[in-house]
């Protein structure tokens, strides 16, 4: 770039000129080494979209597969839960009928006191604990 400044006769007027300077060259290509590096970057350019989308894909399935353990999570939790109340309930109907002297062990019958109780109690839990799911 260059700048020219020019004083004319007038006294005081000063005129500048601007002149950009533009340079460039071309090589010829005669074995094809300017193609062939061009051809290199553009495949270059789709491996990396392709290593993206193979990310993009792996983390997805991912997600996916942390969704459907976590649902499988949640559902085994809830029928855990459902399995504790319906103990609880085998266990208040088991003390009843304890206490109503509906069962009989060793040829007594049993009223809810005692170690009967605690046997028969223990008993049901553990039919509960190896029954089949």
């Amino acid at each position: 770039m260059q700048f020219r400044c020019h004083r004319y006769g007038q006294a005081g007027t000063t005129t500048s000129t601007f002149v950009p300077g533009v340079s460039g060259s071309w090589d010829l290509d005669v074995w094809g080494k300017v193609r062939r590096q061009i051809e290199s970057n553009a495949s270059a350019a789709q491996v990396s979209a392709a290593d993206l989308d193979n990310v993009k894909l792996s983390a997805q399935a991912q997600l996916a597969t942390a969704y459907f353990n976590l649902r499988a999570a949640d559902a085994l939790q809830a029928l855990l839960l459902r399995t504790v109340q319906e103990y609880k309930k085998t266990l208040e109907i088991v003390r009843n009928q304890f206490k109503g002297g509906l069962f009989r062990f060793g040829g007594r019958r049993c009223d809810g006191r005692g170690p009967g109780l605690q046997h028969a109690v223990a008993s049901s839990q553990c039919r509960c604990a190896t029954r089949p799911v």
